[in-house]
């Protein structure tokens, strides 16, 4: 609605009310002119309408605001809970020795991590990566990727501010591609 129309339809509201006001105070018996029960009778009703009328009002206006403000925390906190969803599915890959998809799901999460807002979203995937570099270091196998998969898992790895993301980053390059 315009500001015009806002004014129109209060002015209408005011004139209706006062309207029901006279018709009140002029329906009820009246010795001289106008009666006082009717008058208070008249202010009392305009109140409760006023009062109703901004209670409607109110209800639309929280609601409004809750929907939206729960939009924003949906819309805020997905990438987060996808990253710790995806990161869990890099569980079993690991658990069954398929590093390839297991490193695939962890970058993955990570990527959807870094657009969300909870940074400590990356800490599991991560955690992942790192205890698999660890162990590519200390046995000395190469840890194996999907081939072509090399550069985008390190450019994603590049953004994590964190010192693990240069062991990842190293069990990658080195990586064996099939």
């Amino acid at each position: 609605m315009s500001k015009t129309e806002r004014i129109i339809t209060w002015l209408a509201i005011g004139v209706s009310l006062l309207m029901s006001v006279i018709a009140l105070c002029r329906s009820l018996p009246c010795v001289a002119g106008l009666d006082y029960m009717g008058v208070i009778v008249g202010i009392l009703s305009l109140l409760v309408t006023v009062l109703i009328g901004w209670q409607v009002i109110n209800y639309f206006m929280v609601e409004k605001r809750m929907r939206s403000y729960a939009e924003k925390l949906v819309e805020k906190y997905s990438h987060s809970v996808d990253c710790y969803a995806i990161a869990l599915t890099a569980v079993t890959a690991y658990e069954r020795n398929i590093t390839e998809i297991g490193i695939d799901a962890s970058v993955r999460a990570i990527k959807h991590g870094l657009e969300g807002y909870d940074g400590s979203a990356l800490l599991l995937p991560l955690s992942h990566l790192t205890s698999l570099a660890k162990d590519c270091k200390e046995k000395g196998y190469e840890a194996r990727i999907h081939k072509g998969k090399k550069t985008e898992y390190i450019k994603t790895l590049a953004k994590v501010e964190d010192p693990d993301a240069a062991i990842v980053i190293d069990m990658l390059m080195s990586a064996k591609e099939i």
